[in-house]
């Protein structure tokens, strides 16, 4: 159990501000500013950036101590598919999010299933910018 707490506690504090602050981005540009419905195009690169960060939040869980212990070792394909996935998993967790935002609260944040499924595509986007340079710097 301590190994775990350690791993965790390192990810957090090596590697958690970066999808909070883009979290907290969104929420002042969105309930702040009312960004989204002034300049919809803003949707566009938040999603990207949100996959860059959530994507180095857990390349950085890769990397901390005792990840190995938890997550295996890994090839340089077995990095980027598990990256992928788990930006891929983050994306989709989003739009859940979103879609209960909207349904039950009365939001606005999904325009259309076009508009979901870019979303997510940028995500995935952001996540080839950390991936793959992850994946061809880790040792063969």
């Amino acid at each position: 159990m301590k190994d775990f707490t350690t791993f965790v506690l390192t990810t957090l504090r090596r590697a958690g501000w970066a999808p909070l602050s883009v979290f907290i981005i969104h929420v002042i540009a969105s309930e702040g500013f009312n960004a989204y419905d002034r300049y919809p195009s803003l949707d566009i690169p938040m999603h990207f950036i949100g996959g860059v960060v959530i994507c180095y939040f857990f390349y950085t869980a890769m990397q901390a101590p005792h990840a190995e212990k938890f997550l295996g070792s890994h090839t340089r394909f077995s990095l980027f598919v598990l990256l992928s996935a788990l930006t891929a998993s983050a994306t989709v967790l989003w739009e859940f999010a979103e879609w209960i935002a909207d349904n039950y609260f009365g939001k606005h944040a999904q325009g259309s299933v076009t508009d979901t499924m870019g979303d997510m595509l940028m995500g995935l986007l952001g996540s080839l910018c950390v991936s793959l340079p992850a994946c061809l710097k880790k040792k063969a």
